[in-house]
């Protein structure tokens, strides 16, 4: 649509390859303009903390982002409401997360600044973890990512602006890791410290999660061209 308006009021040979560039490059545009894709394999999962999604969720109208760390195996999330993104300061919440005892195998993130960075690079490589890079699109268009960032964002809202950010989302994450679960037949808690074989059963790839909710999404899993950092 924009490149057909570009063209009404200006043009240049090679326009159209020169937008696409543009548009191809910007986080923003990957982040709001979903395309469809094929289906891909569904993101299995045998133990608690063996892969772990990395999202950030721009609330700057309440002057923070949050990060959040999805547990593929448990759907169990982490949350930590911060003033910047920095390199650091995301480093330093994921080692409280490890502190608490909450150790990933591998971390997975899209391509974003906050966490393609030497400094996240380090701590990875220093404790052992291995970090997959997706694009922003792929990770977004990620059931279970999409699903955690939409509850997050929609509960915040209808819990209204008396309370305290950071204490909505104390109180969102709390809640949600113990509301019932229909795709581990569990609560996310309860997955996470009981192990129960039917968690592991329904994180296989033919498992009935992935049947029923297996949905189109555009590259979520390791494909040619990811990096995937040791």
């Amino acid at each position: 649509m924009y490149i057909k308006k570009s063209k009404k009021k200006h043009y240049w040979p090679n326009i159209k390859k020169q937008i696409e560039a543009v548009i191809n490059k910007c986080e923003i545009c990957q982040k709001f303009n979903r395309k469809k894709g094929n289906k891909n394999e569904f993101v299995t999962s045998s133990r608690p903390f063996e892969k772990v999604a990395l999202d950030l969720i721009d609330m700057r109208r309440e002057g923070i982002y949050i990060l959040v760390g999805i547990d593929y195996f448990s759907r169990f999330i982490v949350t930590k409401s911060i003033k910047d993104k920095s390199a650091k300061t995301v480093c330093d919440v994921i080692k409280e997360w490890i502190g608490l005892g909450y150790i990933p195998e591998t971390l997975i993130s899209d391509n974003g600044r906050e966490f393609m960075n030497e400094e996240f690079k380090s701590m990875c490589q220093s404790m052992g973890i291995e970090h997959h890079l997706v694009g922003i699109e792929a990770h977004r268009s990620n059931g279970r990512v999409e699903r955690v960032v939409r509850t997050i964002r929609d509960a915040a809202v209808k819990l209204g602006h008396e309370m305290p950010i950071e204490d909505k989302i104390e109180m969102i994450t709390e809640k949600y890791n113990r509301t019932y679960h229909i795709g581990i037949k569990s609560t996310p808690l309860e997955a996470l410290t009981e192990t129960k074989c039917e968690t592991v059963v329904n994180n296989m790839t033919d498992g009935p999660y992935s049947k029923r909710f297996g949905k189109r999404i555009n590259d979520a899993e390791y494909v040619k061209g990811d990096v995937v950092r040791l």
